[in-house]
C-alpha cells in the first residue's frame, strides 16, 4: 500500500468531507501516526494516505447500497476507496487500467470517473461496510456513558484512564473501536486474505456461469494478492468451496453482546472517589449510541441523570431499549461546538443527532419535582412539535394516507406524562377538533379529543376577490347597510 506519488499530510476533517460522517480510517501499525504516546491536539490527526489499511464506512440499513461507477452495479467485488474517496470495484479497476494503458507499466494510474481526480493503482485501499439502524422518532436505542480528555480525540469506558494511555489508537479488534474515527490494523495480511477469499469465491460463481471475460480480471487480482503474500512470507491457504455468501466477508460487526458484558464488568470494578475527582476536571462524559453513530443524548437528560445518582461514577454505563422522543439534527460547524462543547472531537461537516427520551423512567419523584419546569416545557413542546407535524402532513395535497398513518405510528409518546390537562382542568391543544378535508364537497370532518366525528358545512369559495361574499344586510357600513 506504499504511495507512489509524494503525498503531503492532510487533516482528517479537511478530506474526504462528503463521507465524514460514514466511515472508520484504520492505520498500518507500523506507520509513524499509530501507537504513538504523544499528545495529538485537537482536529489535528495527521496521517498520509499511505499510512491508511483499511477502512469502514457506515451504511443505514434503509438506504440504498453503493454502486461502482464502472459497472454501476451494487454488489461490489473487493471494493477499494481511493484518496479522492470513491470505491470500485477492484476487478473493474483493473478491467480500466488495462483499457486505458494496454501493456503501459509505467503510471498505472487512472481518472477517477467521477472527479476526474488521478487514481493510483498501489493506493487503492480495502473497504469494509458497517451496517446500522437509522434513529428516527419513536426507535428504541442504546447508549452508552463515555468520557473523554479535553486534549484529546479518543473516547473511553473509564473515567481513570492512565495518561499514558488516553491518545493510543485502538486495535479494529478492541472493544470501544466503533466510538473512534481512527484506529489501526496490527497486519495487513489478514485483510488481504480476506480480499482473496472473496475473490475465490466470485471466481467460483462466474465459472458456474461461464463468465470468462470476468473470470481473467478476477484472476489478475488473484495473482496480485498471492504475489504480495509471497513476498511477505505468508502461506496462501488452499481454496474450499464456503458455506456463507462473499458479502459477509465485507462487514465489520462490533458486537453488542460483548460490549455489555465489558461494561458489566468495569461497573463491578469500584473506582475511588479522588481518582475520579482529580480526573473528571479535565474530562467530558455523555451517552452516544451503541453502535458509534453520531447520536448523543440531549446535556439535560445527562444533568438529570446526574443529580439522580449523586456522582459522576453511579452514572448508569448503559440506557438499554430507551424510546426516542425528540431529534434535533445538524451540521457540526464553530458555532455548534461552542454549544456542545463535547462533541470537539468529531470533525467539521459531520451530521450531529441530539435526542431526547423519556428520562422519568429512570428518576425518583424528588428528581421530578426538581426539574418539573422544564420537564413540563420540554413536554409541551414536544406535544405541539408532533401536532404541527401532522397537520402539515395532511395539508400537503401530494401526501399519501398510507404516509400519515406510517407517521402517526412511528411516533409513541411515554405512557407516563408530568403534564394531563384532565386531571389539572386546563384546556390543552389537543382539546380543540382538527379540520380535514373531506372528499364530498362542501363538508369538512371534525374530530376531537373524544374521537367523536362531526360534520361542518364549509364556507363556500368565490370565483374572484371582487365578488360579493356577504350580502348587504350584514355590513356594518350604515351607508351601504339596508333599511330594516
Amino acid at each position: 500500500m506504499a504511495p507512489i506519488s509524494k503525498k503531503v499530510p492532510f487533516y482528517i476533517s479537511n478530506k474526504l468531507r462528503f463521507i465524514q460522517q460514514n466511515y472508520r480510517v484504520f492505520l498500518l501499525k507500523d506507520c509513524k501516526s499509530a501507537r504513538s504516546n504523544s499528545s495529538i491536539p485537537q482536529k489535528k490527526i495527521v496521517f498520509e494516505w499511505g499510512d491508511v489499511g483499511l477502512i469502514d464506512l457506515i451504511y443505514f440499513d434503509s438506504d440504498e447500497f453503493i454502486k461502482c461507477p464502472i459497472c454501476l452495479e451494487s454488489d461490489l467485488l473487493v471494493p477499494k476507496i481511493s484518496n479522492c474517496g470513491h470505491v470500485y470495484c477492484w476487478p473493474c479497476i483493473i478491467r480500466l487500467i488495462n483499457s486505458i494503458l494496454g501493456n503501459d507499466e509505467c503510471a498505472k494510474k487512472f481518472k477517477c470517473p467521477i472527479c476526474f481526480s488521478n487514481v493510483f493503482f498501489n493506493e487503492l485501499v480495502s473497504l469494509r461496510y458497517q451496517i446500522v439502524q437509522k434513529v428516527q422518532l419513536g426507535s428504541e436505542v442504546n447508549l452508552c456513558l463515555l468520557f473523554r480528555y479535553i486534549s484529546s480525540q479518543f473516547v473511553h469506558f473509564d473515567i481513570d484512564v492512565k495518561s499514558l494511555d488516553k491518545n493510543i489508537l485502538l486495535e479494529k479488534s478492541e472493544m470501544g473501536i466503533q466510538f473512534q474515527r481512527v484506529g489501526q490494523i496490527s497486519d495487513l495480511n489478514d485483510v488481504l486474505l480476506c480480499d482473496l477469499q472473496m475473490l475465490r469465491i466470485r471466481r467460483h460463481e462466474s465459472e458456474m456461469n461461464d463468465l470468462s471475460d470476468e473470470i481473467y480480471h478476477i484472476d489478475e487480482c488473484i495473482s496480485i494478492i498471492e504475489g504480495t503474500l509471497g513476498l511477505n512470507g505468508v502461506d496462501i491457504p488452499k481454496y474450499e468451496t464456503p458455506s456463507n455468501d462473499s458479502f459477509n466477508l465485507l462487514l465489520s460487526d462490533y458486537s453488542e453482546s460483548r460490549l455489555l458484558d465489558e461494561l458489566g464488568y468495569r461497573f463491578i470494578c469500584s473506582l475511588d472517589s479522588n481518582t475520579v475527582q482529580n480526573n473528571i476536571k479535565d474530562m467530558f462524559y455523555f451517552y452516544q449510541l451503541f453502535d458509534g453513530q453520531f447520536v448523543f443524548l440531549e446535556p439535560f437528560c445527562v444533568q438529570v441523570l446526574l443529580t439522580e445518582f449523586g456522582s459522576i461514577q453511579n452514572l448508569p454505563k448503559v440506557l438499554l431499549n430507551v424510546q426516542v422522543l425528540s431529534m434535533r439534527e445538524f451540521v457540526l460547524d464553530s458555532k455548534s461546538i461552542r454549544r456542545y462543547k463535547f462533541l470537539s472531537h468529531i470533525p467539521y461537516g459531520s451530521t450531529i443527532y441530539i435526542i431526547g427520551i423519556d428520562i422519568k423512567q429512570f428518576i425518583t419523584p424528588k428528581t421530578t419535582i426538581a426539574f418539573k419546569d422544564e420537564l413540563e416545557r420540554r413536554q409541551r413542546k414536544m406535544i405541539n412539535n408532533e401536532e404541527a407535524r401532522n397537520i402539515d402532513l395532511r395539508r400537503n395535497p401530494k401526501t399519501d394516507d398510507n404516509l400519515i398513518d406510517q407517521e402517526a405510528k412511528s411516533y409513541n409518546p411515554p405512557k407516563r406524562t408530568i403534564l394531563n390537562s384532565s386531571s389539572n382542568g386546563y384546556m390543552s391543544s389537543s382539546s380543540f377538533p382538527t379540520l380535514t378535508n373531506h372528499k364530498n364537497g362542501n363538508v369538512i370532518r371534525a374530530v376531537n379529543s373524544t374521537n367523536h366525528e362531526r360534520n361542518i358545512p364549509q364556507e363556500p369559495e368565490y370565483r374572484n376577490k371582487n365578488e360579493e361574499k356577504f350580502p348587504l344586510i350584514l355590513k356594518t357600513n350604515p351607508q351601504n347597510s339596508a333599511p330594516l
